[in-house]
């Protein structure tokens, strides 16, 4: 998931404190997301990783394919 959003957050151009901004996130959030200090939000956050999505202009589909990150809470 991390390097999904780092690589896709640069191919879109957007700096992470757009990115943040758009996604309703904190900028040191989202670059320890990046750097994998942090995990991604899940539950009730995981509203968020579409907002991510939608900041990126990426399909929201693209979550799912982005690989390592998954849900282990049920």
């Amino acid at each position: 998931m991390r390097e999904w959003l780092r690589v896709t957050r640069e191919r879109t151009g957007r700096t992470q404190t757009v990115t943040a901004e758009i996604a309703g996130l904190s900028p040191s959030y989202l670059s320890a997301i990046e750097c994998g200090r942090e995990a991604p939000p899940v539950t009730r956050p995981l509203r968020r990783l579409v907002w991510l999505a939608d900041a990126l202009q990426v399909p929201r589909g693209e979550l799912r394919c982005s690989g390592r990150w998954r849900n282990t809470n049920g």
